[in-house]
Protein backbone atom coordinates (compact mmCIF):
# COMPACT_ATOMS: atom_id res chain seq x y z
CA UNK A 1 0.00 0.00 0.00
CA UNK A 2 1.48 3.48 -1.38
CA UNK A 3 1.08 5.90 1.84
CA UNK A 4 1.52 9.27 2.42
CA UNK A 5 0.56 11.23 5.91
CA UNK A 6 -2.34 11.95 4.65
CA UNK A 7 -3.79 9.22 2.78
CA UNK A 8 -3.40 5.55 1.71
CA UNK A 9 -3.42 4.62 -1.35
CA UNK A 10 -4.15 0.78 -2.65
CA UNK A 11 -2.36 -1.42 -4.73
CA UNK A 12 -2.92 -0.82 -8.47
CA UNK A 13 -6.25 -2.30 -9.49
CA UNK A 14 -4.96 -3.24 -13.35
CA UNK A 15 -7.54 -3.36 -15.80
CA UNK A 16 -7.90 -2.63 -19.69
CA UNK A 17 -10.14 0.47 -20.33
CA UNK A 18 -10.48 3.57 -23.20
CA UNK A 19 -8.86 6.28 -21.53
CA UNK A 20 -11.07 8.28 -23.94
CA UNK A 21 -14.24 6.90 -22.71
CA UNK A 22 -12.92 7.99 -19.25
CA UNK A 23 -12.24 11.45 -19.91
CA UNK A 24 -15.29 11.90 -21.17
CA UNK A 25 -17.11 10.09 -18.13
CA UNK A 26 -15.03 12.39 -15.68
CA UNK A 27 -15.29 15.57 -17.76
CA UNK A 28 -19.53 14.82 -18.01
CA UNK A 29 -19.37 15.49 -14.04
CA UNK A 30 -17.75 18.65 -14.50
CA UNK A 31 -20.72 19.53 -16.50
CA UNK A 32 -22.80 21.76 -14.07
CA UNK A 33 -19.32 23.63 -12.50
CA UNK A 34 -18.67 24.30 -16.12
CA UNK A 35 -22.16 26.08 -16.92
CA UNK A 36 -22.27 27.99 -13.32
CA UNK A 37 -18.52 29.89 -13.86
CA UNK A 38 -19.21 30.38 -18.09
CA UNK A 39 -16.26 28.04 -19.04
CA UNK A 40 -16.19 25.44 -22.19
CA UNK A 41 -14.82 22.44 -21.74
CA UNK A 42 -13.53 21.01 -24.85
CA UNK A 43 -12.27 17.01 -25.72
CA UNK A 44 -9.79 16.35 -28.38
CA UNK A 45 -9.24 12.67 -27.57
CA UNK A 46 -8.54 9.27 -29.05
CA UNK A 47 -10.04 6.25 -28.38
CA UNK A 48 -6.66 4.45 -26.68
CA UNK A 49 -6.69 1.33 -25.32
CA UNK A 50 -4.98 0.90 -21.78
CA UNK A 51 -3.56 -1.91 -19.01
CA UNK A 52 -4.05 0.72 -16.42
CA UNK A 53 -5.70 1.44 -12.78
CA UNK A 54 -8.97 3.16 -13.49
CA UNK A 55 -9.49 4.58 -10.40
CA UNK A 56 -5.96 6.50 -10.02
CA UNK A 57 -6.45 8.02 -13.35
CA UNK A 58 -9.65 9.24 -12.34
CA UNK A 59 -9.08 10.71 -9.03
CA UNK A 60 -5.70 12.63 -11.00
CA UNK A 61 -7.99 13.37 -13.44
CA UNK A 62 -10.88 14.86 -11.22
CA UNK A 63 -8.32 16.88 -9.27
CA UNK A 64 -6.54 18.49 -12.32
CA UNK A 65 -10.04 19.13 -13.80
CA UNK A 66 -11.40 20.63 -10.87
CA UNK A 67 -8.30 22.95 -10.43
CA UNK A 68 -8.58 24.35 -13.85
CA UNK A 69 -12.14 24.90 -13.38
CA UNK A 70 -11.50 26.77 -9.89
CA UNK A 71 -8.93 28.82 -11.03
CA UNK A 72 -10.09 29.85 -14.69
CA UNK A 73 -12.02 33.09 -14.89
CA UNK A 74 -15.96 32.89 -16.60
CA UNK A 75 -15.89 33.25 -20.61
CA UNK A 76 -12.30 31.02 -20.27
CA UNK A 77 -11.68 27.06 -22.06
CA UNK A 78 -10.37 24.10 -20.64
CA UNK A 79 -9.15 21.76 -23.52
CA UNK A 80 -7.99 17.91 -22.25
CA UNK A 81 -6.00 15.81 -24.99
CA UNK A 82 -4.51 12.81 -25.49
CA UNK A 83 -1.85 10.99 -27.92
CA UNK A 84 -0.57 7.85 -28.18
CA UNK A 85 3.47 8.21 -28.33
CA UNK A 86 6.07 5.19 -28.03
CA UNK A 87 3.61 3.48 -25.70
CA UNK A 88 2.84 6.16 -23.89
CA UNK A 89 -0.43 7.30 -23.03
CA UNK A 90 0.09 11.33 -23.11
CA UNK A 91 -2.75 13.41 -21.37
CA UNK A 92 -2.79 17.03 -21.39
CA UNK A 93 -5.00 19.28 -19.35
CA UNK A 94 -5.00 22.81 -20.41
CA UNK A 95 -6.49 25.94 -18.60
CA UNK A 96 -6.90 29.72 -19.62
CA UNK A 97 -6.34 30.98 -15.51
CA UNK A 98 -3.80 32.92 -14.16
CA UNK A 99 -0.81 30.50 -14.74
CA UNK A 100 1.84 29.88 -12.22
CA UNK A 101 4.76 32.09 -11.02
CA UNK A 102 8.01 31.10 -11.35
CA UNK A 103 8.40 30.79 -7.77
CA UNK A 104 4.97 28.28 -7.53
CA UNK A 105 6.11 26.14 -10.03
CA UNK A 106 9.18 25.09 -7.87
CA UNK A 107 6.55 24.39 -5.20
CA UNK A 108 3.52 23.13 -6.90
CA UNK A 109 3.44 19.54 -6.09
CA UNK A 110 4.41 19.55 -2.50
CA UNK A 111 1.49 19.71 0.14
CA UNK A 112 -0.06 21.79 1.70
CA UNK A 113 1.24 24.26 -0.44
CA UNK A 114 -0.75 27.42 -0.62
CA UNK A 115 0.51 29.45 -3.93
CA UNK A 116 -0.21 32.93 -5.43
CA UNK A 117 -3.56 32.23 -7.42
CA UNK A 118 -6.62 32.38 -6.15
CA UNK A 119 -9.99 30.51 -6.83
CA UNK A 120 -12.21 32.50 -8.84
CA UNK A 121 -15.68 31.90 -7.33
CA UNK A 122 -14.82 31.51 -3.88
CA UNK A 123 -13.79 27.71 -4.45
CA UNK A 124 -11.55 26.00 -0.86
CA UNK A 125 -8.02 24.67 -1.84
CA UNK A 126 -6.57 22.41 0.82
CA UNK A 127 -2.93 22.49 -1.06
CA UNK A 128 -3.31 19.15 -1.06
CA UNK A 129 -4.75 17.64 -4.74
CA UNK A 130 -1.40 18.48 -6.51
CA UNK A 131 1.13 16.56 -4.42
CA UNK A 132 -1.35 13.58 -4.47
CA UNK A 133 -1.72 13.62 -8.02
CA UNK A 134 2.18 13.01 -8.42
CA UNK A 135 2.08 10.60 -6.01
CA UNK A 136 -0.81 8.41 -7.98
CA UNK A 137 1.01 9.36 -11.57
CA UNK A 138 4.26 8.06 -9.94
CA UNK A 139 2.17 4.91 -8.64
CA UNK A 140 1.19 4.47 -12.33
CA UNK A 141 4.75 4.65 -13.50
CA UNK A 142 3.94 7.90 -15.35
CA UNK A 143 5.66 11.65 -14.70
CA UNK A 144 3.32 14.90 -14.61
CA UNK A 145 4.90 18.01 -15.94
CA UNK A 146 3.61 21.74 -16.08
CA UNK A 147 4.45 24.48 -18.24
CA UNK A 148 2.72 27.14 -17.28
CA UNK A 149 3.91 31.07 -17.47
CA UNK A 150 2.03 33.61 -14.76
CA UNK A 151 -0.81 35.60 -16.85
CA UNK A 152 -1.04 32.48 -19.15
CA UNK A 153 -2.58 29.82 -17.95
CA UNK A 154 -1.56 26.58 -16.96
CA UNK A 155 -0.38 23.05 -19.08
CA UNK A 156 -0.05 19.64 -16.96
CA UNK A 157 1.54 17.27 -19.04
CA UNK A 158 0.95 13.05 -17.97
CA UNK A 159 2.59 10.66 -19.73
CA UNK A 160 1.81 7.35 -18.11
CA UNK A 161 2.55 4.03 -20.25
CA UNK A 162 0.21 2.46 -22.08
CA UNK A 163 0.35 -1.06 -20.26
CA UNK A 164 1.90 -1.46 -16.95
CA UNK A 165 3.78 -4.71 -16.20
CA UNK A 166 4.43 -5.73 -12.79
Amino acid sequence: VLQTEEHDFNPLNLQNFDISSLIQEVASSFKRACTKKNLCLYLKTTSISVFSDQDSLTRILDNLISNAIKFSHPGKAITISTENSDSKVIIKIKDQGPGFTENDIKLVFGKFQKLSARPTGGESSTGLGLAIVKVLVENLHGKIKLTSKEGNGALFTITIPQTITV
